[in-house]
């Protein structure tokens, strides 16, 4: 009976808060062409607000039993909007905001398509999403211009 020989490849997982740095060096550039802040319009009744543009945000309702800070869209929104208290995350990634939905009850939609839940999209100014039914417009709002940052 002959013995089979197996190849054993050893793979090296990076952690990427220690390689990232020095496998991106370019991050310190994208990140500096993020935008300060966002501008959403709620489309039903043009009103729009900003809020600084931060690594993780969470867009949902204000619940007295959440301790999650969010950007709170009840104010704007009725229940039967369909909005769920931890609707849908923006993030950044490698310099480029990125939008999931975070498995909201009623889905959420960017610009026209559908968004599966965990998984991440590109966001750009001028941008709709579609939370439940309501729909609010982002727009990327600039203190300084990207290009002399």
């Amino acid at each position: 009976m002959a013995k089979s020989q197996r190849n054993d490849v050893t793979v090296q997982i990076l952690k990427s808060t220690t390689r990232l740095p020095q496998m991106f060096p370019e991050r310190e550039s994208l990140l500096a062409q993020l935008p300060d802040e966002l501008r959403l319009t709620i489309t039903a009744t043009g009103i729009s607000f900003n809020i600084a543009c931060k690594k993780n945000m969470i867009l949902g309702r204000r619940s007295s039993s959440s301790n999650t800070t969010l950007v709170d869209l009840s104010p704007f929104c009725q229940s039967q909007d369909g909005v769920s208290r931890q609707h849908c995350a923006i993030n950044e990634i490698y310099g480029v905001l990125m939008v999931q939905d975070l498995d909201s009850t009623n889905g959420t939609w960017l610009n026209k398509y559908s968004l599966q839940a965990y998984q991440r999209y590109e966001l750009k100014s001028g941008d709709t999403l579609t939370l439940g039914r309501l729909k609010v417009t982002v727009d990327f709002v600039y203190n300084q211009s990207p290009a002399l940052a």
